[in-house]
């Protein structure tokens, strides 16, 4: 009405909270697309990004824009802006160097600015990147401290619940990072090093059961069940769980290693292993493997079992060494299976980038995958 523009600033130690704050009011001010209007939210954008380094705090408070910028009731006045800084930003410091700011009660007055987009556009990108490096550091934190997140699992205990409901916060905000979903992105080898539920469910053929059921209770009921039997007594554990994507042979191979009877000994006094140790990997593959915007759709094919190096596979893993059981073929000749077709399951891919890929089941468990360190 002043024919000033006012823009308010609502400070929080969680940028990811500010910061859609702030683009909900560059949507409103933006209706008035006046050149004066734009380069005065690309200042304010400027200043709300390098106010949240610590190396370029001191730039902000030189110019006296802490107290606008830490106060939520405090409104920056611009009448009129003309451009004004280097499109350069330093690598080292992160400093603006060439910058003349004259404020003026509550007023900035700034000199022309060359290229601003160019200055909002890098600052932006420098921020996001170590948003998101501080998030995925934070999820595989909580990762290694429950154990891929089986020492919350109902079955074993109620303890570590919270650190559930952690990382699923840190999946939220990471989901809402800019990132692009394409059969390039998502191709490769994938080890998971996160799951809300148990590790087994990652693979296709407990995918396959879990849309078969097409109840959540039944299918939760049957992967309780199952943990319960193959994890009883500690007899058997889940070490490496990997996935590899090939979008050109329509492929998904899921595998897990096994190791059963890793420690049996007389409690107290046993000093010695009464069974020896064996285990191996157990391979599945999904055929007809594709991609529908975020969502992988595949069907069940077959299953093997491979050795692995420094585990012995006993006598049964031998027979069943890398022989491939029709697993399709199989499922189809249940009764069970008559009335619901082919094997089949999906996926929702959350996120994506170089090293760290989530996936959603159909209820909304996540499993968090990074690719293969070597």
């Amino acid at each position: 009405d002043d024919g000033t523009t006012r823009v308010k600033y609502c400070h929080s130690h969680h940028h990811n909270i500010a910061l859609p704050v702030l683009k909900k009011y560059l949507h409103k001010i933006l209706r008035r697309p006046t050149r004066a209007v734009r380069d005065a939210v690309e200042l304010v954008c400027v200043v709300f990004l390098l106010s949240r380094e610590a190396h370029t705090h001191d730039i902000v408070s030189k110019h006296g824009f802490v107290q606008s910028l830490r106060d939520p009731d405090t409104a920056l006045r611009m009448p009129s802006l003309q451009a004004s800084f280097s499109p350069r930003i330093s690598s080292s410091t992160g400093r603006l160097p060439g910058r003349t700011i004259t404020r003026y009660n509550t007023s900035v007055i700034t000199k022309p600015l060359k290229s601003s987009k160019l200055i909002l556009a890098t600052a932006s990108a420098a921020a996001t990147d170590t948003d998101v490096a501080k998030i995925k550091d934070r999820m595989l934190k909580i990762a290694a401290l429950t154990d891929r997140g089986q020492r919350h699992n109902p079955v074993v205990s109620a303890a570590y619940r919270e650190k559930e409901d952690d990382m699923r916060r840190l999946v939220g905000v990471l989901s809402e990072e800019p990132h692009t979903v394409t059969e390039e992105s998502i191709s490769g080898e994938w080890e998971l090093v996160y799951s809300t539920c148990e590790l087994f469910r990652s693979s296709p053929f407990f995918m396959a059961i879990e849309e078969a059921f097409n109840n959540q209770d039944k299918s939760d009921l049957f992967f309780r069940l199952h943990q319960l039997q193959v994890l009883s007594w500690g007899a058997s554990t889940v070490g490496r769980v990997a996935q590899r994507i090939d979008f050109r042979s329509e492929i998904l191979e899921s595998d897990f290693d096994t190791i059963l009877f890793g420690s049996t000994v007389i409690p107290i006094i046993g000093w010695f292993k009464l069974l020896p140790t064996f285990g191996g990997r157990i391979v599945t593959q999904a055929k007809d493997l594709k991609l529908e915007g975020t969502t992988l759709h595949m069907e069940l094919d077959r299953t093997t079992f491979r050795e692995v190096e420094g585990v012995s596979p006993g006598i049964l893993g031998r027979v069943f060494m890398d022989k491939w059981a029709p697993t399709n073929a199989v499922w189809k000749l249940l009764p069970w299976n008559w009335s619901s077709g082919a094997p089949t399951a999906s996926c929702v891919v959350v996120y994506v980038d170089d090293d760290m890929r989530i996936m959603k089941d159909l209820y909304g468990q996540y499993f968090v995958y990074t690719r293969p360190m070597n």
